[in-house]
């Protein structure tokens, strides 16, 4: 199955699959909202935590350390500009950041797709990441929020 999604049934799609899975793999670039993404435990998120992204308001620190204390394992790696979200056995690759502008006010676009190959795909991409990036901290997160 692949269908194009856009608009309020692109994130419709990707809070309920990602609420349904057991384990949920992302890689979003930037990350001011991270309820649509439905994240715990050993969930894992690669985002551009940079000085420069939180500085400017393209991610929350505040946020991503929230999902720290939830279990759910924060890298940041940047110059990202990914957008996939694998939930379970399907991967959503979209315009979408995990923002309140992304799901409010822009117009996203995206496919969801459940071919095998291309989840495991995306998945070895999100590994290549964690292994390239470096592991968020809560404290140095507070520290560079204001």
């Amino acid at each position: 199955m692949t269908r194009f999604l856009y608009g309020a049934r692109l994130w419709n799609e990707i809070r309920k699959y990602t609420k349904a899975a057991s384990r949920v793999k992302a890689a979003v670039a930037y990350v001011t909202e991270a309820t649509p993404l439905n994240l715990t435990g050993d969930d894992i998120l690669v985002v551009d935590a940079t000085d420069a992204a939180i500085s400017g308001g393209r991610t929350s620190a505040k946020q991503l350390a929230t999902l720290v204390k939830l279990g759910v394992l924060v890298y940041s790696h940047g110059g990202l500009h990914a957008k996939i979200v694998i939930a379970g056995s399907v991967l959503f690759a979209s315009s979408a950041n995990s923002s309140d502008a992304s799901v409010n006010k822009l117009f996203e676009a995206g496919l969801a797709v459940d071919s095998p190959n291309a989840v495991s795909d995306a998945a070895g991409m999100i590994q290549t990441l964690v292994e390239h990036s470096d592991l968020f901290h809560r404290l140095a997160s507070d520290e560079r929020e204001t």
